[in-house]
């Protein structure tokens, strides 16, 4: 016929075979399901329909009227065609994307055309029903078990061996591989079991086969319990810690049947736990036993730290109080109490810094003549030494050879203080003084401005 299109031969050796392909499909749209009627006109688009394979089934699509629509201006817009016949477009415009991977099968659809659109006109048809959508497009699978997957194009994934599975995995080019999967194997176990919360556990090293470990997990909606049936062991090498708004720590002795249960923090070495509640335990670094000299640490690195302990030192038996100077560490001052000491059965003993030059001893026992006396005395041969409101304010110095010294050194001779005051009488004295021995009582009589001393049984003006 003069207005016919003769079909093109093709040869194996040519190059853009798909253009002639095009080409004679072009020649051959009257004749075709989907083929154009004609050039779209304006904005319309009109098909042929035809019979065509629906699920194995030979069914008659837009037959015998055609399909026809209008289409987007100013566009590009997929025509495609799904398994049931049914063709509809979409603007490759849209968001998302409306048919990805275009013009590859997407979704149940093929591609038939793309088409152009412009100041109400269609530009441009590109037809893909031979070499775009799956309809015309060659397959890429070669083997029994291959999956057909996609990148950028269509691609083989090639079958896997017996027992693997096909498996995401972004790494490769498709998205997918075949992968063996872990823990592989039958599990078996018991027929049936006691309760339906008890834990499975392996009984053997193969992995596959499971026991009734006979410890129940109940799981209620708060909490979770764990019971021990009876006359079975439950061992546990280190801590278990169990959740909650405390925290509870529960720690098993490797020697013992004794647990501890820690309200907080898990037992640090040297510190004291006390308690916080019923059965519940903590500790601070406040209260630690001092290993070094045998006591209790109260108030760690802090300024008032201090360590009580019961020791020997000098002493059978005693409590001792020491406060240590944060600074260097050495302890500046301490207090010993006793209660059972060879020659003095009770008594104070307070030490300055330094210990061998300062100290406080206040005693009561069977060394003193009497009950209920006061025996103050020093360490080594110092000097008990009075110095009301300030070291530098010494008023009375009492040595170790008996000697009595009043004042720090000579007095001026304007001098108003620093004096040794006695006891004074408005007269010669006439009484007979309570006898110390080895003592002589003096006295100034302010009458006769005379001092008396009782010396030999009687009072003797000494001026």
């Amino acid at each position: 016929m003069s207005d016919s299109t003769p079909l093109q031969n093709l040869s194996a050796s040519q190059s853009k075979k798909e253009v002639t392909i095009n080409e004679d499909f072009g020649a051959v749209w009257p004749a075709a399901c989907f083929g154009l009627k004609h050039y779209p006109i304006g904005l319309t688009v009109a098909l042929y329909g035809g019979t065509i394979s629906v699920s194995g089934t030979p069914t008659n699509v837009y037959d015998p009227d055609g399909y026809s629509d209008d289409i987007d201006d100013d566009s590009t817009i997929y025509i495609r065609v799904n398994a049931s016949g049914v063709v509809s477009w979409v603007n490759a415009g849209d968001t998302p994307a409306p048919h990805p991977g275009w013009p590859a099968a997407y979704g149940g659809y093929t591609a038939l055309y793309e088409m152009v659109t412009a100041e109400g006109r269609v530009t441009s048809v590109e037809q893909w029903r031979t070499s775009g959508g799956s309809s015309g497009t060659a397959s890429p699978l070669t083997t029994k078990g291959d999956v057909w997957g996609y990148s950028s194009v269509n691609a083989r994934i090639p079958v896997g061996t017996n027992g693997q599975v096909l498996t995401a995995d972004s790494a490769q080019t498709l998205g997918l591989k075949w992968a063996t999967p872990t823990g592989t194997g039958d599990v078996t176990g018991p027929a049936s079991v006691s309760s339906a919360d008890y834990i499975a556990t392996y009984d053997s090293t193969t992995g596959k086969v499971l026991r009734d470990s006979r410890v129940i997990l109940t799981r209620p909606a708060s909490a979770a319990v764990i019971t021990i049936a009876s006359t079975k062991t439950f061992t546990c090498n280190n801590s278990l810690i169990l959740a909650g708004t405390d925290s509870q720590t529960f720690t098993f002795p490797a020697s013992s049947a004794n647990v501890t249960v820690w309200d907080s923090g898990s037992g640090t070495s040297g510190r004291i736990p006390y308690a916080v509640g019923s059965g519940r335990l903590t500790e601070t670094s406040s209260l630690a036993w001092d290993n070094t000299n045998g006591g209790i640490l109260v108030g760690g690195a802090s300024a008032d730290a201090f360590t009580v302990f019961k020791g020997q030192r000098a002493r059978n038996d005693g409590l001792q109080a020491q406060v240590v100077n944060s600074s260097n560490g050495n302890i500046a001052y301490a207090a010993h109490v006793s209660v059972n000491d060879s020659s003095i059965s009770t008594y104070l003993l307070v030490r300055g810094s330094g210990f061998s030059t300062t100290g406080l001893e206040v005693a009561s026992g069977s060394e003193l003549v009497g009950t209920n006396n006061l025996l103050l005395w020093t360490i080594n041969s110092n000097p008990i030494i009075f110095s009301p409101g300030g070291n530098d304010n010494e008023a009375l110095r009492l040595y170790t050879t008996r000697s009595v010294s009043i004042g720090k050194a000579a007095v001026a001779t304007n001098a108003t203080d620093g004096f040794l005051y006695i006891t004074s009488c408005p007269g010669t004295p006439t009484g007979t003084p309570t006898g110390i021995t080895g003592r002589v009582p003096l006295v100034a009589d302010s009458s006769n401005n005379k001092i008396y001393a009782y010396l030999g049984g009687a009072w003797v003006a000494l001026n």
